[in-house]
């Protein structure tokens, strides 16, 4: 399966299927992977808390979007799987 996310710089979703996620943002940072670059990904929580995770490949942003729950994927994906900050 190709990934449709690696020749995109930039991809911004609105989630309404998910009790634990309402927004995605995803910026490309490394142009050097032409098939899977790197990037910044956003999550935006229900009480409007923001979080940044570094380093997040692009298919794993496929994965996410693709997956039965957003929230579960989050969890055994993402969370503490990245260097994060949190957006004030």
């Amino acid at each position: 399966m190709s990934n449709p996310f690696a020749n995109i710089n930039r991809v911004s979703i609105s989630i309404n299927n998910s009790s634990l996620i309402s927004d995605v943002e995803w910026t490309k940072k490394d142009k050097s992977n032409k098939t899977d670059p790197k990037g910044s990904l956003i999550l935006v929580f229900p009480k409007g808390e923001r979080y940044e995770y570094v380093g997040v490949r692009s298919s794993v942003i496929q994965s996410m979007l693709s997956s039965e729950s957003i929230g579960k994927f989050f969890i055994n994906n993402i969370k503490d799987q990245y260097t994060t900050y949190k957006e004030i």
